[in-house]
């Protein structure tokens, strides 16, 4: 199931404007309310350098997800196949490694070399 994403902050715009803000607030008894809009202009600045955090940090697991999916569906469909040899002489499908590697040469490539390692 898609979801969208959700729509991205403009911090740099958010910054623009509350940074215009304070330059218009030059009059000495605005100077606690161009206090106030600097820390504000602080606390942004944090929450957008936060936001990329997330953003690389999701990524990066969406990445892991998407590659274990891949790995499990691997394994599924050989599986699958296996299932399906009766005889000594059916031919096997290798199974992935969890790491999602071939595991090459080792694994047998028909039902009796499996049975012969037993």
């Amino acid at each position: 199931m898609n979801h969208p994403n959700p729509p991205a902050l403009n911090i740099e715009g958010i910054m623009q404007s509350l940074t215009y803000l304070a330059q218009q607030m030059t009059h000495p008894a605005n100077q606690p309310v161009v206090g106030l809009v600097n820390q504000v202009l602080m606390n942004v600045e944090a929450l957008g350098g936060r936001l990329n955090e997330m953003d690389g940090a999701f990524a990066e697991m969406q990445a892991r997800l998407s590659d274990r999916l891949h790995v499990m569906d691997r394994v599924s469909v050989a599986s699958s196949l296996n299932a399906s040899a009766l005889d000594d002489a059916a031919e096997l499908f290798a199974l992935p490694l969890p790491n999602g590697d071939m595991p090459g040469d080792v694994f047998p490539p028909t039902l009796g070399a499996l049975r012969a390692l037993t």
